[in-house]
């Protein structure tokens, strides 16, 4: 197939009047009141990009490689899952859907690498939840889960509960 895979338009939500795009072979990844995150597509491949864009012009902020080299422990191929993001830090979960799984945390600001934690050696495959400085995440291997908790500053880790029985993906509620 040729051409954009993903595309990356933005509208008034009030008048659905278009207000900038469309940036195309785009996958989104996070939405704030100010900027969009995306990369070139879920597969993070060695010709990757991960791209922030002002929500309301589409105007580019920063552009970083995100690749397998600037993972220093990331396998040769994985893809995106999940990202969520606070007012100076974006939280990626990632893996390659076989044996290993991080989140990874990037500055808001330009993309910068902040950290990087592995995530019980299985597939992230869950939404990353932050909550009064920890972000939580579910790994599974099908038949066993493990809720783990990683410090948002740093990414120690806190706690590691594991679970009886698999899920595919949850969504944390935290209390």
């Amino acid at each position: 197939p040729t051409g954009p895979h993903e595309l990356v338009v933005a509208f008034d939500a009030r008048t659905g009047k278009k207000l900038w795009g469309p940036k195309t072979d785009a996958h989104i990844l996070a939405v704030t009141d100010t900027a969009i995150y995306a990369t070139t597509g879920i597969d993070l491949t060695p010709s990757a990009q991960f791209d922030a864009y002002d929500a309301h012009t589409g105007m580019l902020l920063w552009r970083k490689a995100f690749n397998p080299s600037r993972i220093p422990t990331a396998p040769d191929w994985h893809s995106i899952n999940k990202i969520q993001a606070d007012p100076n830090t974006l939280y990626v979960s990632y893996g390659n859907r076989s044996s290993a799984g991080w989140i990874v945390a990037f500055k808001v600001k330009d993309g910068t690498l902040l950290w990087q934690a592995n995530v019980n050696k299985q597939q992230a495959n869950s939404p990353v939840s932050i909550q009064n400085g920890a972000v939580y995440t579910f790994s599974n291997d099908g038949n066993n889960g493990v809720i783990e908790a990683f410090n948002a500053s740093n990414g120690s880790l806190l706690w590691r509960m594991p679970m009886k029985g698999g899920a595919n993906e949850w969504d944390a509620v935290i209390a």
